[in-house]
């Protein structure tokens, strides 16, 4: 069965069903996908939708794929070896591990954590997710948005940060902030800082070594539109 014949059974399948995008803006995230089979081995190429996106994934040479902009009332479905067409719910998931056994038998694992072998999280677009969220300060956006990265707020109000899996000896255990290559401080700095409208796509990465202590925490790396220059 070729790729197109597979968009045409999708399409089929969803025809009425559209996701309501209505939802809060803080249940919107991404999911990260991973595709095994019975004896634990990646599934590559095994290709994907969710109903909130009609554009075609699949999955990499690791069985692993990540859905943008997700709410509680979108599903994945997915057109799994031998098992065929599915659809999963994704409520109150940001990662499902797939297990596929032998025949049409597979299982699903919703919130498998995998951090140590995902060392970072990449959001392409930005702007898309503005138009959804509808928000003004970059911590609002990265709020419920990415697996492993808290936030919250101090005293005054301010948002303060933390990336899951990362443990340093520095008195601060905040990520540091990169725009375009240029170092900018904490969460709190880039919030004052950075026009979130200018924001093309930001990467949440857990391994910050190559900036010494300053990057022990993890490194929160923006792109904005239109610089084409490296942002590390």
């Amino acid at each position: 069965m070729n790729t197109a014949l597979f968009f045409s059974m999708f399409l089929s399948l969803i025809i009425g069903a559209e996701a309501d995008l209505s939802f809060p803006a803080d249940s919107i995230r991404q999911v990260g996908v991973r595709v095994l089979d019975r004896h634990s081995h990646p599934v590559e190429g095994v290709i994907m939708y969710s109903t909130a996106d009609l554009k075609p994934l699949q999955t990499d040479a690791k069985g692993r794929t990540v859905i943008q902009s997700i709410t509680d009332g979108d599903s994945l479905i997915a057109i799994l070896p031998e098992a065929g067409i599915h659809h999963i719910s994704l409520e109150g998931m940001d990662s499902i591990l797939i297990k596929v056994r032998s025949g049409k038998r597979f299982k699903v694992y919703p919130n498998a954590r995998d951090d140590r072998n995902t060392p970072h999280t990449t959001l392409d677009n930005i702007p898309a997710l503005l138009e959804k969220r509808g928000v003004s300060r970059l911590s609002d956006l990265l709020q419920g948005l990415v697996p492993g990265l808290n936030i919250g707020m101090d005293s005054n109000g301010d948002a303060i940060s933390t990336i899951r899996g990362v443990h340093s000896i520095n008195l601060s255990s905040e990520p540091l902030v990169m725009v375009d290559g240029v170092e900018i401080g904490t969460l709190k700095d880039a919030d004052s800082s950075v026009d979130i409208h200018t924001v093309q796509s930001i990467e949440i990465d857990k391994d910050g070594s190559m900036y010494g202590m300053r990057g022990a925490n993890g490194v929160i790396k923006i792109r904005t539109i239109g610089y084409s220059g490296y942002t590390y």
